[in-house]
């Protein structure tokens, strides 16, 4: 549907801080070229189910290394000083990367079709 890549360029020129008025010539560059990557994955054949398993999958993986990765930024203190992660923090950041890993696994296993 059209809502699809005006949705898309929206965000994008929202993220990339440009003007998101309709007839800017960056909005209608990104809604295009959201149409003709769409246009294009349908010319080849490539069944859509496979990109969203290939999508689920990485973001099995992806989802657990961010999660760790955000607990150590928070515990540096050369960066964020008095600001840093208490012990209380700790513990509730390592409740939310166990609950990652869980919800990671899940994602890969459906993926894989085991699940």
């Amino acid at each position: 549907s059209v809502t699809a890549p005006l949705a898309t360029a929206y965000a994008m020129t929202e993220l990339l801080n440009l003007p998101a008025q309709q007839r800017s010539s960056a909005f209608r560059l990104i809604a295009l070229s959201v149409l003709f990557v769409g246009s294009g994955l349908s010319l080849t054949g490539i069944k859509p189910i496979s990109i969203i398993l290939v999508a689920q999958f990485a973001n099995g993986l992806l989802l657990p290394v961010i999660a760790i990765f955000l607990l150590i930024a928070m515990n540096n203190k050369t960066l964020l000083g008095h600001h840093a992660n208490a012990w209380v923090s700790n513990a509730l950041g390592a409740v939310v990367v166990l609950i990652t890993i869980g919800l990671g696994a899940r994602l890969i296993l459906r993926a894989l079709g085991l699940m």
